[in-house]
């Protein structure tokens, strides 16, 4: 969830660009994901904009169990 749609599709989410963020606000995405494979696995989430040179890159690795 966030302030634009979305498509979720094999493993991969893809917001739509906002319009504008003006200066000193914020946009917060929520993923939730449901594993279906035990182990360790890597979340990945990576943020562009016609502002910066280089995307912006966050990777954290979790943990799956099984039920």
């Amino acid at each position: 969830e966030g302030p634009s749609s979305h498509i979720a599709e094999s493993g991969l989410v893809v917001f739509k660009a906002i319009d504008k963020l003006a200066p000193g606000k914020t946009a917060v995405y929520r993923v939730q994901v449901r594993g279906t494979i035990e182990g360790s696995h890597r979340f990945r989430a990576r943020l562009t904009s016609e502002s910066i040179l280089e995307p912006l890159v966050f990777e954290e690795l979790t943990k799956f169990y099984a039920d």
